[in-house]
């Protein structure tokens, strides 16, 4: 039940952006197919010098061999240099790439001939990967821009591989003066990467910067992963265990799914032991414009006191220094009531009770902790 929900949703959010998709098909296909270079057809005029000091750091940042999924391939000529600047390091990666244009999969079919069948049409929001990647490759600006953690997350739990995989998250117009003139219309461009990962409850592991010195552009690719130990945000059906086991015991897990679950402005964190899912948290937009309910923390009963809940809460505090919301609350379970005042909330009303559940008080954050 849990797994043909969450399909429905992807079926969902991509039936409501077809008309995005469409767009950039439409906008960047026939530039591609027309032009005279090769690194022109994968994503950038001006001579090749330009277009290598922006996408070299992207080979930078792979620091093993493995397979590696270029979303948003094109020609396939990043594919082509990646092999190349990497062998010099002696790493050796297994080329995938995945595009909407099934004119420009094609090319990129023709350019690496060896590598025929790993290359898919398809849009990445959906697309059914064959296996998981040790590296991805991605760029926010290939999903609207309400769908963005949707998305980061969808490829961090079922394309990248668990613990050991790696997505790249790039942006070719870091500090540009205006990003939104150079994308589709409905991407929400953004001339600081780490900033707008920070505004999505991200974390990245490491960046690497490239500079055209020529017209002074930048670029910056961030690495992100689901870690094994430490905090991350999650998708939404991976609290259900947590909240069935921990706060819902009495309910069916098929009853695990809160109103709000799965908007693409909630945030579901979760902490992590040893690759182990052992606490959560959820931040949950309920239809109410910039307010959010905090709910479902849940911490596992073997890791209980040893600060989990508080390791979920700093990133809770770090999400709201970086969004501007006009309240956030919760329903508090009056156990847990010094707990969250120490974290920042404040009671608000009587005790109530929530039946089959127990005592609980409304609470509002303020913003400091106590």
């Amino acid at each position: 039940m849990v797994v043909v929900n969450y399909l429905r949703l992807k079926e969902g959010i991509i039936s409501a952006s077809d008309r995005f998709f469409k767009e950039t098909l439409e906008v960047l296909e026939p530039s591609y197919l027309q032009a005279d270079e090769p690194w022109s057809g994968s994503g950038m005029s001006g001579p090749l010098d330009r277009w290598e000091s922006l996408r070299r750091p992207v080979a930078e940042a792979v620091n093993n061999s493995g397979s590696f999924l270029d979303i948003g391939c094109a020609n396939g000529y990043l594919l082509e240099s990646l092999i190349d600047w990497l062998s010099v390091r002696n790493i050796a990666i297994v080329p995938y790439g995945l595009d909407l244009s099934e004119a420009l999969v094609q090319k990129a079919q023709e350019r690496l001939p060896e590598y025929l069948n790993n290359f898919f049409v398809g849009n990445s929001l959906n697309w059914e990967p064959p296996h998981y990647f040790d590296w991805v490759r991605t760029e926010l600006v290939y999903v609207p821009a309400r769908l963005e953690r949707a998305y980061l997350l969808r490829l961090l739990s079922e394309v990248v591989k668990a613990s050991s995989g790696t997505l790249l998250v790039c942006n070719y117009v870091e500090g540009h003066p205006d990003p939104h003139s150079t994308v589709i219309n409905g991407a929400g461009a953004t001339a600081n990467l780490r900033d707008r990962l920070q505004e999505l409850g991200f974390h990245h592991l490491n960046h690497y910067e490239g500079f055209d010195s020529k017209k002074g552009r930048r670029s910056l690719i961030c690495t992100l992963q689901i870690p094994a130990s430490g905090v991350s945000p999650i998708p939404a059906h991976w609290t259900h265990a947590l909240r069935h086991k921990i706060l819902r015991s009495h309910q069916d897990i098929d009853e695990m799914d809160y109103p709000g679950d799965n908007s693409p402005q909630s945030l579901h964190l979760g902490v992590f032991r040893s690759s182990e899912l052992k606490g959560i948290v959820s931040l949950l937009d309920e239809g109410s414009q910039e307010i959010l309910r905090l709910r479902g923390m849940a911490i596992d009963e073997d890791v209980q006191g040893q600060g989990l809940g508080r390791e979920l809460m700093d990133r809770v505090r770090d999400f709201l220094d970086h969004n501007s919301l006009r309240e956030v609350w919760c329903n508090a379970r009056t156990p847990a009531i010094r707990f969250y005042e120490r974290e920042g909330f404040c009671v608000i009303g009587d005790e109530f009770e929530i039946p089959g559940i127990g005592p609980h008080y409304k609470m509002k954050w303020k913003g400091k902790r106590s």
